[in-house]
């Protein structure tokens, strides 16, 4: 789905379901920390730059429902 003025940033699954994904305002400064896909889970971390405070990190996180023990 495309909102306007938002950037997509997405990580897929290796399986027919799942992945993660986050919307952020393009009048944000970020850059992408890490993603990662495996059969157990999925996660995306950024980190949105600021000039007046401390930078955030922010993450999202999917665990397939069906690999609890290698989350």
């Amino acid at each position: 789905m495309n909102i306007p003025n938002y950037s997509f940033e997405y990580v897929p699954t290796l399986l027919s379901s799942g992945g993660v994904g986050i919307y952020i305002s393009k009048r944000l400064s970020y850059s992408i920390l890490k993603k990662t896909t495996t059969e157990a889970y999925q996660a995306l971390w950024i980190e949105i730059c600021s000039n007046i405070s401390k930078n955030i990190i922010c993450g999202v996180i999917y665990r397939q429902h069906n690999c609890p023990s290698d989350f």
